[in-house]
């Protein structure tokens, strides 16, 4: 087991990816949602039927829909109401009736002699450029620098016409009619703090994310929806639609996908990029009422307080609330909670400070105020994170059974956040038992962890706490085992999981001497000693950076090969040998794949779809096997390359060897037996060798697949400095250009160990040229290749694959 060198980790665990993003979210945590699927598993896994389970950081809709059928006790807890607003309504929609309600108790209100949703419609009037005629923007494009929109996005009822044009004039002087400190402004300040209070002038920059006429809008929803509605369904589907517009109309950018990972999310926290988009309000309003009435209804119960959670009908419901994790801990039982499973929370400075926000504006002053720390807080980093998880983490342990079990399932473009979870974890009293990590090799954005802990005995078996392990040597033995066992190139987020987790192992992250440097700075110090550990400048024995670049792209691999074939070939043979067995599921193929390839071998998901896509088609009934990848007529196009490449042999002078295993599909087409070796591993792995009395000149290996474990070897001796061909389906060629995408430094070794890649309708080609001399066929036989050599383009594209015609 990779963390054995101190406690090993106890299970292999497989991993349970994420859903993809609802088809049309309507707020932030639709956009990568847990699947059931996950809910399900640690539920049955570490829970019986009747338990409590605890989701003190909820943000994930999937528990929730799932504690029913599962006939848990669930407690759901946000300390930020509106977060906790966005996954009740996300996992129980309010019904449409409810919907319509609140939404035409807004719209109708009476504003100005108009109805409100006239009077919001009319904030957003511009003049056509096209037509002159009274249109509507859908959004204004504002450059911050002027304090102005520079262009408008219009959708005209009149001509038809829509897209981007300048502002005019009449939308800058409808802009400066607007009241920019008028009462709205001052009614939304006073949901956030009191007059005279300390913290105004920071909770008014908060107030600044939004330009004047969202504010208008906004106090317009706020104030109908609290003076009209009175049902408490309709007011919850009010609030989540007007939710829905505040993350919508935000200017809150620091979480933008183009930061890069790992840098500070500090700086920036209340700055608007240069250039923002300002939505229509009124039209996010109307949209989600559209969504959210189409939505779904799910068979949930909720139970109205903890107290009747653990009643005799408590046996699947939810019971809710908003509390900080010291009050929700005094609420429960001690030792009464099985599980807690959880995303915990991001480290987002601008997340905190909106919570805050959207709750004072939704719910009012004093529900706010768990979150209104945020707002004191003037200094944010990962070590602080560390440190308020190690507060959150060790407050929860005396709601939990001693056999109880915590699962952390989240995402990061950063592995630091994994670093401040596990240290924090370590720290609060929780032993990792195992782990399940997913990260993309191809175009790395974010990974995904899940955690699993149990409670560290206070008294049992020690743990291994020898000051004079080194994290620096710790880190390398993991590194080492996660890449002999993977047996390819590995990105770093990887890596530097497993370096934590043998640390963790070890219990470095845990010790009692720890100095107050690495309790004051707990993330900087373990980066700076993972980063000593691995650096490409000066790396370790045995093992060398594969990628250039940022460090959480890079790759690290093995100087020496290891015995194993590399995980993406492990997985493109398991999914084809499943694939042979009749059609797939897609679920049920993807549960298996990370069922055979769990905790450290976790294939990353493009690589799945890459060797779907090569073999099968999708149709209703899952993942089929393609026509062309019949094992029958794979078994004829083998048979038809052995006999093209005999005569081809023949026809160039020479003598033609075929390979032992390869003599059963020749049987019949060929005469077989002329020379060769005297043991048919001298050579391996051709499966055609011209030669000339036993003098071996042209090597072919003949294969259906792309694994590359022969092909990044070196040739034996007898055929060290031939031409070598890799023979395989055109079918085959996307497969392969996106492993060298994956792993790009395998097309450098594929260079130094000398195999050249060629489709099977390049053999039939040169078969087909009437008088091909030996001169002909050495300058033809590289013009249509599969792998060209390192820095050049892969020629894979200029005409449709073979197979779909000719295989």
């Amino acid at each position: 087991m990779l963390a054995a060198a101190g406690t090993p980790l106890t299970w292999s665990e497989p991993f349970i990816p994420d859903d993809p993003s609802v088809p049309t979210p309507l707020w932030a945590l639709e956009q990568r949602p847990w699947s059931v699927a996950l809910a399900r598993r640690y539920l049955d896994q570490l829970s019986q039927p009747g338990d409590t389970v605890l989701d003190p950081f909820a943000s994930q809709p999937a528990l929730i829909r799932y504690a029913g059928a599962s006939q848990r006790r669930v407690v759901i807890n946000n300390a930020i109401p509106a977060s906790l607003l966005a996954v009740m309504s996300s996992a129980d929609p309010p019904n449409a009736q409810a919907v319509d309600g609140a939404f035409t108790r807004i719209a109708d209100a009476p504003r100005r002699g108009q109805t409100l949703a006239d009077h919001l419609q009319s904030l957003y009037a511009t003049l056509c450029p096209y037509c002159a005629g009274t249109a509507t923007a859908a959004a204004y494009i504002w450059d911050r620098e002027t304090g102005e929109p520079q262009h408008k996005r219009i959708e005209c009822p009149h001509c038809h016409e829509s897209g981007l044009a300048p502002v005019d004039m009449d939308d800058l002087s409808r802009l400066a009619t607007l009241e920019i400190r008028g009462a709205a402004y001052w009614g939304l300040l006073s949901r956030l703090v009191a007059p005279g209070d300390v913290l105004t002038p920071k909770a008014r920059a908060l107030i600044d994310l939004y330009v004047p006429r969202t504010l208008l809008a906004v106090n317009e929803l706020i104030t109908a929806s609290e003076q009209r509605i009175r049902d408490p369904e309709e007011l919850r589907a009010a609030r989540a639609m007007i939710l829905h517009v505040l993350q919508t109309s935000s200017l809150h950018t620091v979480d933008h996908p183009d930061t890069p990972p790992g840098s500070a999310r500090v700086a920036s926290v209340l700055d608007p990029p240069r250039r923002f988009v300002e939505h229509n309000a009124w039209r996010a309003f109307e949209h989600a009422h559209r969504t959210l009435r189409e939505r779904s209804a799910h068979s949930v119960l909720w139970a109205n307080s903890l107290v009747a959670l653990r009643g005799p009908s408590g046996q699947g419901r939810i019971a809710t609330d908003s509390l900080n994790v010291p009050e929700l801990v005094e609420r429960l039982i001690p030792g009464s909670v099985a599980l807690i499973l959880s995303q915990p929370p991001p480290f987002d400075p601008g997340a905190y400070l909106l919570g805050f926000l959207w709750t004072g504006w939704l719910f009012g002053r004093e529900a706010a105020s768990h979150s209104k720390a945020a707002l004191s807080i003037e200094h944010w980093s990962w070590d602080w994170y560390a440190r308020a998880m190690t507060t959150a983490l060790s407050g929860l342990r005396p709601a939990v059974r001693p056999d109880g079990h915590m699962v952390l399932a989240f995402h990061d473009r950063s592995p630091r956040r994994m670093i401040a979870l596990l240290a924090a974890a370590e720290r609060a009293g929780w032993r990792l038992m195992t782990q399940a990590s997913q990260t993309s090799t191809v175009a790395p954005q974010r990974t995904t962890w899940r955690l699993i802990f149990a409670l560290a005995e206070p008294s049992g078996e020690p743990r291994r706490t020898d000051t004079t392990t080194s994290f620096q040597a710790s880190f390398q033995e993991a590194a080492t085992d996660l890449l002999v066992l993977r047996a390819e190139p590995t990105p770093w987020p990887l890596i530097v999981t497993a370096g934590v987790a043998r640390w963790a192992a070890d219990g470095l992250l845990a010790q009692p001497g720890a100095s107050p440097e690495s309790i004051r700075r707990p993330v900087s110090m373990l980066v700076e000693q993972a980063r000593l550990a691995l650096s490409p400048d000066l790396p370790p024995a045995g093992l060398r950076p594969v990628t250039p670049g940022s460090r959480e792209r890079m790759q690290w691999d093995l100087e020496e090969r290891p015995a194993g074939a590399p995980l993406a070939d492990r997985v493109e043979q398991f999914i084809a040998a499943r694939l042979h067995q009749g059609s797939q599921p897609d679920a049920a193929l993807r549960s298996a794949v990370y069922s055979a390839f769990a905790a450290w071998e976790t294939p990353d998901a493009e690589l799945i779809d890459a060797c779907l896509t090569s073999y099968a088609v999708r149709g209703e009934a899952g993942w089929q096997l393609r026509a062309e990848d019949e094992p029958e007529r794979r078994g004829r196009d083998l048979s038809e390359m052995l006999l093209r490449l005999h005569s081809l042999g023949h026809s160039l002078g020479f003598q033609v060897w075929i390979a032992p295993d390869q003599q059963t599909a020749a049987l019949g087409l060929v005469p077989l037996g002329h020379g060769g070796p005297d043991h048919a591993d001298q050579w391996s792995p051709a499966s055609v060798v011209w030669h000339a009395e036993g003098s071996p000149e042209f090597a072919f290996a003949l294969t259906t697949r792309t694994t590359l474990q022969p092909w990044l070897v070196g040739a034996p001796g007898p055929l060290e400095f031939l031409p070598r061909y890799v023979v395989l389906p055109g079918g085959r060629a996307e497969l392969l250009d996106f492993k060298l995408r994956r792993c790009p430094s395998w097309r450098g070794q594929l260079a130094w160990t000398g195999w050249e890649f060629i489709k099977f309708r390049h053999i039939r080609r040169l078969a087909a040229v009437p008088d091909l001399t030996l001169a002909g066929f050495r300058a033809r036989a590289g013009m249509d290749p599969v792998v060209t050599l390192p820095g050049q383009q892969l020629a894979l594209f200029d005409e449709a694959p073979d197979e779909t015609a000719l295989p």
